[in-house]
């Protein structure tokens, strides 16, 4: 049987703790009241995005956080992912692969 894909949404005030367990797997010690603040920040902020990877039991799976540059130089806008993490059980299942 195949896994489930897990769904992506915009980040809430309410993900934040589990954020900040995604984070501290690979080492990220950052406070919870960092995150609050740069998923509000991210909620009234064009330029910036935060996101979830929720799996079929609801569990935040994977986070990222995005920021868009306006190139000087160029037409258009570039994208930079400025944080990415996968649950570890996520990377077996190859969550963030699709």
């Amino acid at each position: 049987m195949p896994t489930p894909t897990p769904i992506t949404r915009r980040a809430n005030d309410e993900d934040a703790p589990r954020i900040v367990a995604r984070l501290a797997q690979p080492g990220y010690e950052t406070p919870i009241d960092i995150v609050r603040r740069n998923i509000a920040l991210s909620a009234l902020d064009g330029d910036d995005a935060a996101f979830v990877a929720i799996d079929e039991n609801a569990e935040i799976v994977g986070c990222i956080g995005l920021h868009a540059l306006t190139m000087f130089r160029l037409a258009g806008r570039l994208g930079r992912i400025t944080a990415l993490v996968v649950e570890e059980n996520g990377e077996a299942r190859a969550s963030g692969t699709r």
